[in-house]
């Protein structure tokens, strides 16, 4: 078994981007040495696992890693980034991840993989649908909007002392009928 190094990704100068049926996958490794070849760069999801060839280039900012991936063949995952370099393999995990979808643009989201853990949202009460409003409710709230609009003009006190009035009246008639 190969041993295991975490490397840093700028954030800055790091993208992924969707090119026709590809996403192009551009990291910057500030602190990292110059690679051997071949480099390949794996992209895992937990179940699966894909693998491309990558370039690198030693650059003043450190060293610059280009790959393709298959569009197609990313779906709609989170991916951890790591590279395979030289012979014998050494993987380096890297701290980025790609998050990828079929409808949406491809992201790429540089820094460790954050340790916090959220609970789960309590589920919400149950209440019984309320189906359509009756023609009784109805008629209600219109009568309300109605009678509040004429209201507004007077005073409060008054206003209310007519509200109260009009509430007995509807009362008695909805018990009538």
């Amino acid at each position: 078994m190969s041993p295991i190094e975490t490397m840093s990704v700028d954030t800055v100068a790091s993208y992924a981007r969707r090119r026709a049926d590809a996403v192009d996958v551009v990291l910057l490794l500030p602190d990292a040495p110059a690679f051997d070849e071949p480099t390949t760069l794996r992209l895992r999801d937990g179940q699966k696992t894909l693998r491309c060839a990558a370039t690198c280039v030693q650059t003043a900012g450190g060293v610059l890693v280009t790959a393709s991936v298959p569009g197609r063949q990313l779906g709609k995952q989170v991916w951890r980034l790591s590279l395979q370099t030289g012979e014998p393999r050494t993987s380096h995990q890297l701290e980025a991840r790609l998050l990828a979808s079929r409808a949406q643009p491809v992201a790429l989201l540089t820094g460790p993989v954050p340790e916090t853990v959220l609970q789960p949202p309590r589920p919400r009460a149950t209440t019984a649908p309320s189906g359509p409003a009756t023609p009784a409710a109805r008629a209600r709230r219109g009568a309300v909007k109605v009678v509040d609009t004429l209201l507004s003009p007077l005073p409060d006190d008054r206003a209310a002392r007519y509200r109260g009035a009009l509430a007995g009246v509807a009362r008695r008639v909805s018990r009538s009928s």
